[in-house]
């Protein structure tokens, strides 16, 4: 797979690339004309797209069918429907990145200093799942991601020194996190 970006448009150099759970899309945080936004690139063609309403976005992550997207953007939490193109607001927040679970709901990190919360795809009330512990030097809970079945998100407490950090899984049934 070769990704060619047209003359306008280039990478964010902090962002990784996300792929559909379906393998066909593949979505990005880039440049297009020196504004920040979502790039996605079908692999049925070699065109890259800026998508709609992604102004100022980080941290995609797809849905279970890969017919909508989430994103942050200014602190705050969006989903997008790739259909229409339409951005929506679920909540306040968003630092340390998202997954969307096949329960229909979104497990993402408000705040540098927090934990996990999950609010429900189609907007709603957020719950906190985690808490950063400080005397394991926990900084903040980043990078959620949702396991095969979705019953169980791993994450990154994140801790100083760097070296203190670990991966998690935090089981969304019983609430019991192992590292």
């Amino acid at each position: 797979l070769s990704i060619t970006l047209p003359p306008e448009a280039s990478l964010h150099p902090d962002e990784t690339l996300v792929l559909s759970p379906d393998g066909t899309q593949l979505v990005f945080t880039g440049y297009e004309n020196g504004v920040q936004k979502l790039l996605i690139r079908r692999l049925d063609s070699s065109e890259i797209e800026a998508l709609p309403e992604t102004e100022g976005a980080n941290n995609p992550f797809f849905s279970p069918d890969g017919a909508s997207l989430g994103f942050t953007r200014d602190n705050e939490v969006l989903t997008m429907s790739l259909a229409t193109g339409r951005a929506t607001v679920l909540t306040d927040g968003g630092w340390g990145g998202g997954s969307w679970g096949p329960d229909d709901s979104i497990v993402y990190t408000p705040y540098y200093t927090s934990g996990l919360h999950r609010i429900p795809a189609g907007g709603g009330a957020s719950e906190e799942l985690t808490q950063p512990d400080p005397e394991r030097f926990e900084l903040g809970h980043f990078w959620p991601q949702h396991l095969p079945g979705g019953e169980v998100v791993i994450f990154t407490p994140f801790s100083v020194p760097l070296s203190r950090s670990r991966i998690d899984a935090y089981d969304l049934r019983s609430g019991e996190v192992k590292t």
